[in-house]
């Protein structure tokens, strides 16, 4: 709808009004003072429309420069209506017109609020003139209600009117009735009764004041200190909340002159101010941002952010402050856990480091962080985190990778030894999941249950070869005494199965076997002995000789070698084996050059380390010379002697040949070790088709498959 000049003008010199009444409230104009005189040169020119909207925005501006007025008119006016009313009398227009200024406040209209104020206080003015004793009234609760001095000054400055206002029967009696006390005392009459019934009164008064003054005050200052710790929250995170501090200061110094209903009207204010939803979004927009950071899942307050900003651009701000308040105590409480929980990570990380030595990181390293907490400062807590995040990430990575090393030198170590490491690829990916989600404690107590893994299997592969090397010596110990050790040899067998499977268990089966072919060995008896004779003849001539060997054990012995300190002709200084309880004669020739023969006789002792030796010593039987005769007699020949019955020596039976050495033209499977024979290398094929590794085959001496020797 189109403007019509006088509209315009009417409203450019209600604008210009409004600019002069403005500097009693001490604004800063210039700006508006612009806006007018360019509002001017477009009337001048009849651009009515657009001088419309120069003025509109120049009394926006007037608007807020009457703020600061207009709350202090309602204040003012707030403390008189009550001081008025406290006499007793209800002034109703009074009322009509704070009622109206402050909604004109609440609406933020400050200019017309200052206005009805103004006017409310013209009315007061006029009210207290008319009326002494509520003027004297008014100068005895001057205090209580804030009235200031310049005030009561103008008013006795106004001549006294000569209208009656009428004044409330109450008023009235307790005004008679202080003049009627007067002109009792001063008539000489006794009123002490009714004085110290007045005094009591007066004193109660005073008493129910004082305590209600004590109980408000208390209440002020906790308002204002809840006010002034939000505000330091606020400053923490950066928000602009400078004019909301300065009111604060400002009542904090001007609070023993305000009245309470003014001290706690500029609160409510402040309060207004601290609740306005800006202030919550920016900080609810920083602590999500912080959130985000730690990897903190945001989407609940990414949507209340969205609502709050949503309802402020409507103008709803009751429902914009509401939300982002809510959303605002939520992300404060769970930031504080996160930022609690992250804190206690970063001190298990320092404390870690430290012990370690890691390059970089200090006992210090994190107290500004513990600082910042205490403080309530996120904002600073959270970018001391994150540079200390940095300092850790170096250090705990360059130490992760010297671990890494260190691990897989051990674990070549333990490859070269035979371990298997099944899943180990599965618990290196495990720690590299670590180190990227920076859970590097974690990471690092991976790499050491690992190792610790691995240096166990390692010292169970040591002790199943040790275990496996104590049993073989035992198992041809027993195979070199010619006991059947063929259950001993299965387990053997088993243990080389079990070895890349089950380690534990091939232990358990290693140490049966051991336990096992200690028992037989137990009941091994090794025995010798020996017998010897040799043929009568002259000392220094050749003679024939027998030795016997007798095995006195109830096992075989082998490879026994024979010396003798006579000089001897055929006498065999090596048997192959002398069987459980068997004999075994030897036929030589000897010289009796001696009194004495000595014969020594070793073999391996397949119980002991050292060889089994049996010495003994036998005395020659020489024939004696005869003494020569005086009358020589007929010599009578002599008996030959009777030659000594040969021991029957039992002869071995015929010894067949069972097996066939050559060169393996393929690949074969061993049947006692069951590993692979590869192609070129040496192989024992005996007669039954049983395959065998040459060492294998000499350590068994029996064939697994048909259990005949293999010879």
């Amino acid at each position: 709808m189109p403007y019509t000049r006088d509209e315009v003008k009417k409203y450019l010199d209600e604008i210009e009004d409004l600019l002069v009444n403005s500097r009693k409230v001490n604004g800063d104009i210039t700006s508006v003072d612009r806006l007018i005189n360019q509002a001017k040169q477009l009337f001048e020119r009849g651009e009515l429309e657009d001088t419309m909207t120069y003025l509109n925005e120049a009394r926006d501006r007037l608007n807020e420069i009457y703020a600061q007025g207009a709350k202090e008119q309602l204040s003012f006016l707030r403390g008189l209506t009550s001081a008025i009313k406290n006499t007793g009398i209800d002034p109703k227009e009074l009322r009509e017109y704070l009622k109206n200024t402050r909604t004109f406040f609440e609406n933020k209209d400050y200019i017309m609020a200052y206005k009805t104020a103004a006017e409310g206080m013209n009315f007061a003015t006029q009210l207290i003139q008319k009326d002494p004793v509520l003027k004297q009234n008014i100068y005895k609760s001057r205090q209580k209600f804030g009235l200031s001095e310049g005030f009561l000054q103008k008013l006795e400055k106004v001549e006294e009117s000569q209208t009656k206002v009428e004044i409330p029967e109450r008023t009235e009696k307790v005004y008679l009735l202080e003049t009627k006390l007067k002109m009792a005392k001063d008539a000489g009459i006794d009123v002490s009764g009714i004085k110290e019934d007045l005094e009591s009164m007066d004193k109660l008064l005073v008493a129910c004041d004082e305590k209600l003054t004590a109980i408000l005050n208390e209440k002020m200052k906790e308002k204002l200190n809840a006010y002034q710790q939000k505000v330091a929250e606020f400053k923490k995170d950066g928000m602009d909340v400078g004019k909301i501090e300065e009111s604060l200061n400002s009542l904090a110094e001007r609070i023993e002159e305000l009245s309470f209903e003014d001290l706690f009207g500029e609160l409510k204010t402040i309060d207004e101010a601290l609740q306005h939803p800006d202030l919550y979004i920016s900080v609810l927009k920083k602590r999500i941002e912080i959130l985000k950071e730690m990897g903190v899942d945001v989407k609940e307050f990414d949507t209340a952010l969205g609502q709050a900003q949503l309802f402020r651009t409507d103008g709803n701000l009751a429902s914009a402050s509401a939300i982002a308040r809510e959303a605002f105590l939520k992300i404060t409480s769970l930031l504080t856990e996160k930022m609690k929980q992250t804190i206690e990570t970063i001190e298990q990380l320092c404390g870690y480091a430290v012990s370690n030595r890691l390059k970089g990181i200090t006992r210090d390293s994190h107290r500004q962080i513990l600082d910042s907490y205490t403080r309530g400062d996120f904002s600073a807590c959270a970018s001391q985190i994150k540079d200390l995040n940095i300092k850790l990430e170096n250090a705990f990575k360059e130490h992760i990778k010297d671990k890494i090393s260190a691990l897989n030198v051990r674990m070549n170590v333990a490859r070269n030894m035979g371990v298997p490491m099944p899943g180990i690829e599965n618990a290196l990916q495990n720690v590299r999941e670590k180190i990227s989600a920076r859970e590097y404690l974690e990471a690092i107590k991976l790499l050491e249950d690992m190792e610790q893994k691995c240096e166990a299997d390692m010292q169970k592969y040591r002790e199943v070869n040790d275990l496996m090397g104590d049993l073989d010596k035992k198992l041809q110990a027993l195979m070199a005494a010619g006991v059947d050790a063929q259950d001993i040899q299965e387990l053997f067998s088993k243990v080389i199965e079990l070895k890349n499977s089950d380690i534990n268990a091939a232990i358990n089966v290693a140490k049966m076997g051991i336990q096992k072919v200690d028992e037989k060995l137990k009941g091994v008896q090794l025995g010798l002995d020996i017998e010897f004779r040799n043929d009568l003849a002259e000392r220094g001539a050749q003679c024939g000789a027998e030795l016997v060997i007798k095995n006195t054990g109830n096992v075989a012995i082998k490879d026994l070698k024979i010396e003798t300190s006579a000089t001897v002709t055929g006498l065999r200084q090596n048997l192959p084996v002398i069987r459980a309880g068997a004999r075994e004669v030897l036929r030589f020739k000897m010289a009796l050059d001696k009194e004495k023969v000595t014969f020594k006789i070793t073999a391996p002792n397949p119980l002991k380390n050292e060889p089994f030796v049996l010495t003994r010593e036998f005395s020659l039987a020489v024939k004696e010379e005869k003494k020569p005769e005086a009358v020589a007699e007929k010599k009578e020949e002599p008996k030959p002697a009777a030659e000594p019955v040969p021991a029957v020596e039992k002869k071995p039976e015929a010894e067949a040949k069972t097996f066939v050495k050559k060169t393996a033209d393929a690949v074969y499977q061993c049947v006692f070790c069951r590993g692979k024979i590869k192609q070129g290398l040496p192989i024992i094929v005996c007669e039954c088709g049983a395959t065998y590794h040459e060492p294998c085959a000499s350590r068994i001496g029996v064939c697994q498959k048909c259990k005949k020797p293999i010879k």
